[in-house]
């Protein structure tokens, strides 16, 4: 299956259980893989026969933003869903959301949740 992958968006919220994570807000990093068929567009090079990885950019922005969750585990699930409701060509999402100051007692680079969805 062909691939549409974006690495390293980096995007603002307020995602979290502690109350100052819902305040203040963090960075958090999005890598996203939407499997597809590109034989058409490979062929015909018209945009309509693809996913706009611009339009996909605005999209999972838009739903990662838009709501304060308390698990990033529930964040990846929306975008799943955003990706694969929006996109009809898509037939599997990975989603994996990097949490880099998530509030551990250790020094890490960063803790992530990974989802994989399909039809």
């Amino acid at each position: 299956m062909d691939k549409i992958i974006i690495k390293g968006l980096q995007l603002y919220a307020f995602h979290g259980v502690m109350e100052s994570e819902k305040l203040h807000g963090q960075p958090f990093f999005i890598d996203l893989t939407a499997e597809a068929n590109l034989n058409r567009v490979a062929v015909n090079d018209n945009i309509d026969e693809t996913v706009n990885y611009a339009q996909l950019i605005r999209v999972v922005q838009n739903v990662f933003t838009s709501a304060k969750f308390n698990t990033i585990e529930r964040a990846a699930q929306v975008i799943c869903d955003a990706v694969l409701r929006n996109y009809p060509l898509v037939k599997r999402v990975n989603v994996v959301v990097k949490k880099p100051q998530a509030p551990v007692s250790c020094n890490v680079e960063y803790v992530a949740v990974e989802l994989e969805r399909s039809r």
